[in-house]
């Protein structure tokens, strides 16, 4: 079963999604809520920050340093 984690809104009422979905059948969820919203302003804010915490990492190391490392680290 794959996990997929979408940014939404709830009015009180009903859950709004703030990104598209692409499931075919019923799904079970879960529902987290973070914190209130404010306002307009607050809400963009929060998008924003949420949607910057995402991206490439960033690393001194070559992408073939990064891959010898982690097969390096491994146990098995």
């Amino acid at each position: 079963m794959s996990l997929v984690s979408v940014p939404a809104i709830y009015d009180g009422k009903n859950i709004r999604l703030l990104e598209s979905v692409s499931v075919k059948s019923p799904y079970r969820v879960v529902v987290t809520f973070l914190e209130p919203i404010r306002d307009d302003t607050d809400k963009l804010r929060r998008s924003e920050r949420f949607w910057a915490s995402f991206g490439s990492w960033e690393s001194e190391e070559t992408a073939e340093e990064t891959v010898k490392r982690i097969y390096g680290d491994r146990c098995s």
